[in-house]
């Protein structure tokens, strides 16, 4: 409710008292609409703070808004909601549409009737309220990243509220108005859309669960391919009107659909169902649209200009992809930091690329896990092609260090060469960032094999960082002449004609580029953190 526990509500009471007194206006039309801008300008003077169901809404652009139209009311008239307030509500009604809570919108019961002065003037500012919460809402999202995960640094799109309730007083349709401030890019609209078809599945009752049983392949006949046959149907997995499904054997086209579904969750596309595809599938609609709903919070996140062209990494699936002219041109397989050393999600740019990097070992590897060895052998990082430098000075030989006496605090350096041994590979791509996170080559070539692929420190492994640099250093950086800068072994920094964006987002639901809904799961545990964040966000 508007009204809940808020101070400037007392100023406004004690004005409609006054105006209940008798006046000598001729005009009783006149003087109602007299009142209405009184109680208005009370309504707008006291301040910080507008509630909207509970949620405080920043007074100073609503105090602007009606100074400049002389506190007239935008969606009342003396008989109660205008068309343009009616219009406004159906559009807060209509929320759920965007993953949104329509009650998170309603000014007040009094909105949705006729009331005196006081509730006219009231539901008009609650109104215009309620609409900016719902920009900032639809389009930054509801949870702060940084207030939840340290690990995520996100700058909010940016919002003007003058400019928004100056659209909406414009605007010739309101209901098309608030559907434009919701963001446009590809993300953001393929889950809306999935959402659509998800909620319509779980109306439909949604899909059956498969027994346990024996893995599931060509060739079986158990009654249990059945249920498999609907299930894919209904998800769109497999072609065929789940109502008339009738048959109880696996053929080729039930594999198909299995490859399918295998290939859209991060399984293994075998084509059989064995134990981890068989939970899956028996994951209920609810919580997939629970999945959607947390993964259109994060579209909100994404900066309103991905760049064209740029580099996107989505932790979750293990995945890169260059974007260019709204196509993939580029994808690969990355890996990603381990579960307790949590790759963090922001965007920044890639400015420059290393070929034949040095690998500056951090503090806390070098202390974790290369002073034991030290300790056994103080040469026993030489084989690693790995220097140890003074605290502030050059080169030392190890072996003039008593290791047993070093700590935590680990004073030295480590500095590994470039070569084929080095942990960065050979090549390192770079977008300076608090983190110190960055992305490269390795030399464990069969991690990227894996279906789950978290294994570093936090810096991103990429799987083709030869065609990775060839792209953003553009025609005059051929691989021949990359490969012959590698093999001349020196380290050698070159600056990208212009830099391109690169977003790090942890998805673990969107729709690709040929508009296939993708789930996987949640690596991090973000997905739970999420939710209560967005439950937080609504006391």
């Amino acid at each position: 409710m508007l009204t809940k526990r808020v101070p400037w509500l007392l100023a406004v009471i004690a004005i409609f008292f006054v105006l209940r007194a008798p006046v000598l206006a001729a005009d009783p039309a006149a003087q109602l609409a007299a009142g209405i801008q009184e109680v208005i300008t009370a309504a707008v003077a006291t301040g910080p703070i507008v509630a909207v169901s509970g949620k405080s809404v920043e007074v100073e652009p609503l105090r602007a808004f009606y100074e400049g139209r002389a506190f007239a009311p935008v969606w009342v008239d003396a008989t109660g909601l205008n068309e343009r307030g009616q219009a406004l509500l159906r559009g807060f009604d209509a929320a759920g549409r965007d993953g949104l809570v329509p009650a998170d919108y309603d000014p007040g019961s009094s909105a949705r009737g006729t009331g005196d002065i006081l509730h006219l003037a009231t539901t008009d500012v609650g109104l215009s309220a309620a609409l900016l919460r719902y920009a900032f809402d639809i389009r930054r999202g509801r949870a702060v990243p940084e207030k939840m995960d340290e690990n995520q640094r996100i700058a909010p799109r940016p919002i003007d509220p003058s400019q928004v309730l100056a659209g909406a007083v414009a605007a010739p349709d309101i209901e098309a108005y608030l559907a434009l401030l919701a963001p446009a890019d590809p993300f953001y609209l393929g889950l809306r859309q999935a959402l659509d078809r998800y909620s319509a599945i779980a109306v439909a009752g949604g899909w059956p669960a498969i027994p346990a049983g024996g893995k599931l392949a060509v060739g079986v006949t158990d009654g249990r391919v059945y249920d498999l046959r609907r299930r894919l149907q209904i998800s769109g997995d497999l072609a065929g009107d789940p109502l008339m499904t009738s048959s109880n054997r696996f053929d080729e086209g039930l594999r198909e659909g299995v490859r399918r579904f295998q290939q859209r969750h991060g399984l293994a596309a075998t084509g059989e169902v064995n134990a981890a595809t068989l939970k899956d599938l028996n994951v209920p609609v609810a919580v997939r649209i629970n999945q959607i709903l947390i993964n259109l919070e994060r579209a909100r996140w994404l900066p309103e200009d991905l760049g064209d062209p740029y580099v996107l990494v989505n932790m979750a699936a293990f995945e890169l992809d260059v974007v260019q002219a709204g196509k993939s041109v580029l994808r690969m397989a990355v890996v990603v930091g381990e579960r307790d050393k949590e790759t963090p999600v922001f965007s920044d740019e890639i400015s420059y690329i290393e070929i034949n990097p040095y690998w500056n070992v951090p503090k806390s590897i070098a202390y974790k896990e290369k002073l034991p060895q030290l300790r056994r052998n103080p040469y026993a990082l030489v084989g690693q092609n790995i220097r140890v430098f003074a605290p502030g000075g050059g080169a030392i030989d190890p072996a003039t260090v008593d290791w047993s006496t070093v700590g935590a605090s680990f004073p030295y350096r480590l500095r590994q060469e470039p070569g084929p041994k080095n942990a960065l590979g050979r090549i390192k791509f770079m977008f300076p960032n608090p983190y110190d996170v960055y992305m490269h080559d390795t030399p464990s070539r069969s991690l990227f094999k894996r279906q789950v692929r978290a294994f570093s420190h936090g810096c991103i492994r990429v799987e083709k960082p030869m065609e990775l640099a060839e792209f953003l250093l553009g025609a005059s950086w051929t691989r021949t002449r990359i490969q012959r800068t590698i093999d001349a072994g020196k380290n050698v920094a070159v600056a990208l004609p212009r830099p391109v964006p690169v977003h790090l987002v942890y998805l673990t639901a969107w729709v690709d580029a040929a508009g296939v809904l993708q789930f996987r799961d949640d690596l991090y545990n973000r997905d739970a953190r999420l939710v209560a964040a967005l439950d937080a966000s609504r006391e």
